[in-house]
């Protein structure tokens, strides 16, 4: 009788539960976040959703809750990228779902909202953002810098790889891990000599454990090839006035605004046309963060590495009170900042940025895209 009540109580709580919280499809969630998003017209809701329902097939119907929700937030933020980069709609919805259905299956969210945006710049398949997303998981649980995991992907991105290839090198970068060799520069000497071509990706593994192995056992160096990365060689600074930090007790100069600001507006020029590189923070590839960390710090301010951690640097700044050199951040439609900008001329309302799809470019922050999605500014030039 004991265990019958309680059997009862529990469907009373279950049925409680179920009531006060409906159960939501992804394709509903989906039109009622571009039913929101005012910077989309309605027939651009019409032709996201048509396409969302072609596209994402019986995944239209997933009960929204854990990892489905997590993918549905990535979602929203590609389509938010795809919107800002003027994106065709086809394409923005091939991507935004290959990295919903990825993270259906496991692969971590951050990874793959990352990863997912090459996809702007060339085809990728689910299989190749899960494959990519798994092997940064597997990476960094061995161990193996963030950044060296990017740079494969990279590397895989760039040169078309196949899945094999791709996971044959993170093996191989998993084994000079559990060996406690310098993956980094493991990475560099295996990834920039099967660039010179000759050898298969399982030959070039093996040969470069055989190296390392060597120079471990007899304590001499590995002679490392040329190598140019976005990722884990990033170029000197150009010469450029290096202002100094001011004294805190003392008022900001004028002379050094104005100096941080010649030399921020240069190295903003050289970086225009640069392409989207996920963890790039080089002239050979960027993400938006990246880009801003740069060139800040070649005009002698250090900021964080993230567009989140970058959001809390400086003063807020009213819209209507920009001035060149601010930082300039936006939201996805998840209401999260996902990117962020540099004022360039206020008095055009233009601003610079890494784009998904265009590499590093300027834009005009009165666009619809930008303007409705603007969440605020901070100035950190003082």
């Amino acid at each position: 009788m004991k265990n019958y009540c309680l059997l009862i109580c529990g469907l009373l709580i279950w049925a409680a539960n179920a009531k006060a919280a409906p159960r939501v499809t992804l394709i509903e969630q989906i039109e009622k976040s571009l039913a929101s998003d005012k910077a989309f017209s309605a027939q651009e809701r019409e032709q996201y959703l048509k396409e969302f329902r072609q596209q994402l097939g019986s995944y239209a119907f997933d009960i929204l809750k854990g990892q489905r929700t997590k993918g549905l937030d990535v979602l929203l933020s590609i389509v938010t990228e795809g919107s800002f980069d003027r994106v065709e709609i086809e394409r923005t919805v091939g991507v935004a779902t290959a990295a919903y259905v990825a993270i259906r299956r496991g692969s971590q969210p951050k990874a793959v909202a990352g990863i997912a945006l090459y996809g702007f710049r060339k085809k990728l398949d689910t299989d190749k953002i899960e494959a990519w997303a798994n092997g940064y998981r597997d990476l960094t649980q061995f161990k193996v810098p963030a950044a060296v995991a990017e740079e494969l992907i990279y590397n895989a991105a760039e040169n078309d790889w196949d899945i094999d290839a791709f996971n044959k090198f993170k093996w191989g970068l998993v084994q000079a891990a559990k060996k406690e060799y310098d993956t980094k520069k493991f990475a560099i000497y295996m990834l920039g000599h099967y660039k010179k071509g000759g050898n298969l990706p399982g030959a070039m593994i093996s040969k470069s454990l055989r190296v390392f192995s060597n120079a471990a056992q007899t304590g001499t160096k590995v002679r490392l090839p040329r190598y140019q990365s976005p990722i884990l060689q990033v170029e000197p600074r150009p010469k450029q006035p290096d202002p100094k930090q001011p004294d805190p007790k003392q008022p900001p100069s004028k002379d050094r605004q104005a100096k941080i600001l010649a030399s921020l507006t240069e190295s903003i020029r050289t970086f225009i046309k640069t392409p989207y590189v996920w963890g790039g923070r080089s002239r050979r590839g960027t993400d938006c963060s990246g880009f801003v960390q740069t060139v800040f710090d070649e005009a002698g301010i250090k900021l964080p590495r993230s567009s989140k951690l970058q959001w809390a640097a400086g003063i807020k700044i009213p819209r209507d009170k920009l001035k060149a050199g601010d930082l300039v951040f936006f939201k996805t439609i998840g209401n999260k900042i996902s990117h962020v900008g540099v004022v360039t001329d206020p008095a055009r309302d233009q601003f610079a940025h890494a784009s998904s799809s265009r590499g590093v470019v300027y834009s005009d922050l009165k666009s619809k895209y930008y303007r409705l999605r603007f969440a605020g500014a901070r100035r950190v030039i003082r």
